[in-house]
């Protein structure tokens, strides 16, 4: 019978300690990788925040013809 684990969250791998092994071997921090998911965030929603402005119109929202802007 197979039974399904769910996946660890981002604070629940940096707390592991294979993972910290991990990263000291790299010189990096629990704390960097914070940083660098919370960059690529912010990045993620002005990306897609960009990409909603950029969409077309629905034609609901259109001025009526010749309606004066």
């Amino acid at each position: 019978m197979y039974i399904s684990k769910r996946e660890p969250t981002i604070e629940e791998l940096l707390a592991d300690p294979v993972m910290v092994t991990m990263l000291q071997h790299s010189r990096t921090t629990a704390d960097d990788v914070r940083a660098l998911l919370n960059g690529v965030r912010e990045r993620l929603a002005k990306a897609s925040a960009a990409d909603t402005s950029d969409a077309p119109v629905a034609s609901s929202e259109l001025p009526a013809v010749g309606a004066l802007s």
